[in-house]
């Protein structure tokens, strides 16, 4: 199919003259047919145009990085050594002053008290190690030896039952309500994920220091928002009672 369509046809026999060949000339046009219309097509201006050209099209080896122009500006190009200098910043999306040039550099601070306080900066695996090292240390945790893992105290709570007083209120995770003498009931303030979790219990037995007595204190009905604790003691029948100190702790 010819790329070019005569704007003259001649029949057999007929006079040539040199209007009839300018004409052939000068309303000659492209064909649509000599073009793929997909990556080349002729325009509505009657000129050939190249709509697309996609990886298929492109030659294996056709590209190389001598032919990227050599700058830092976003505008101009990808080269390998431009990709080994963009920084975690950008790969996290962040951006400054300069709209993010390809090659711009973000602080990088190795701070192990993160004295800083940067939003942008970027820190070393080493300084925030040692910022959460000290943060356990500060705050009470000792990291000892070996691999067994550590378990962090949910709620706890140091009750007076004798005067009905919650020394630990707003502050432990547990409220507490006496339903009877010896009776406690404990309500977390946020509640447990299930009821599979440990409390331990210490406290003062007033009263009941001889060998004759038996106390201890017992727990029932546990949920994940609550459970009973129960003072009973005295020989022999065991009867509840109000005990002075009843401290909690509890662990999922």
């Amino acid at each position: 199919m010819p790329l070019i369509q005569s704007g003259k046809t001649f029949n057999d026999g007929e006079q040539l003259t040199a209007g009839k060949l300018n004409q052939m000339f000068s309303d000659a046009s492209l064909s649509t047919a000599g073009v793929d219309g997909t990556s080349i097509i002729v325009n509505a201006n009657d000129v050939l145009a190249v709509r697309s050209i996609n990886s298929s099209r492109i030659d294996s080896g056709a590209v190389i990085t001598d032919k990227l122009p050599d700058s830092t500006d976003k505008t101009d190009g990808v080269t390998f050594a431009k990709m080994q200098h963009i920084s975690s910043g950008k790969i996290l999306g962040r951006t400054s002053a300069n709209d993010g040039q390809i090659g711009e550099s973000f602080d990088f601070k190795d701070e192990d008290d993160m004295s800083s306080d940067s939003a942008t900066a970027l820190a070393s695996q080493q300084s925030i190690k040692a910022y959460v090292d000290d943060e356990i240390s500060d705050n009470g945790i000792t990291q000892t030896s070996g691999t067994a893992p550590y378990f962090g105290c949910r709620a706890f709570a140091s009750y007076d039952g004798v005067n009905d007083v919650l020394h630990t209120a707003g502050n432990g995770n547990l409220t507490v309500s006496r339903s009877e003498a010896g009776k406690y009931v404990f309500t977390f303030v946020t509640a447990m994920p299930d009821d599979d979790y440990s409390i331990v219990i210490g406290g003062s037995f007033p009263g009941k220091s001889t060998i004759s007595y038996i106390s201890a204190f017992r727990t029932s009905a546990k949920t994940a928002t609550s459970f009973t604790l129960q003072v009973r003691g005295g020989a022999p029948s065991g009867t509840t009672y109000d005990a002075s100190i009843v401290d909690v702790a509890v662990f999922r």
